[in-house]
């Protein structure tokens, strides 16, 4: 009974180090089979200004898919809570055009600002960095 356990017990030592399959892909649209899509921005960064502490406001990042294949956007992430990144779920065709609408929120922010969005996608390279830059001051000022 003690050799089955110890047997056990090295199984599950076993089969919990191994590393989970990686599923952070399923469902998505493969290179190999699509294409292969490019995303090319405008512009990769936007510099609000002077703002007042309080404010919030909006830029509109556009980009273009100029690879042969789909191209998806997999997430935005941003550096900061008080930057909201928003953007379509849907794939964006060879030649299509699409948006990354960030909203940069200053309550709390006095000074000066740099924050990146965190752009991860279908396209080679799969990552691009989107930066904002602003100059939050009181009202007063």
């Amino acid at each position: 009974m003690r050799t089955l356990a110890i047997l056990l017990g090295i199984f599950l030592v076993i089969s919990c180090s191994q590393p989970p399959e990686n599923n952070d892909d399923a469902g998505d649209i493969t290179n190999a089979e699509q294409g292969n899509p490019i995303i090319r921005f405008d512009t990769t960064s936007h510099d609000y200004g002077r703002l007042i502490e309080g404010e919030r406001v909006i830029y509109t990042f556009r980009f273009r898919n100029t690879g042969d294949g789909p191209l998806l956007i997999k997430s935005a992430s941003a550096s900061c809570g008080c930057t909201i990144p928003n953007y379509s779920k849907e794939p964006t065709p060879p030649g299509g055009e699409g948006k990354i609408v960030v909203e940069f929120d200053t309550r709390g922010k006095l000074g000066t600002n740099h924050k990146t969005v965190s752009i991860r996608s279908n396209s080679n390279p799969p990552l691009t960095i989107l930066d904002i830059y602003a100059e939050v001051v009181r009202a007063d000022q």
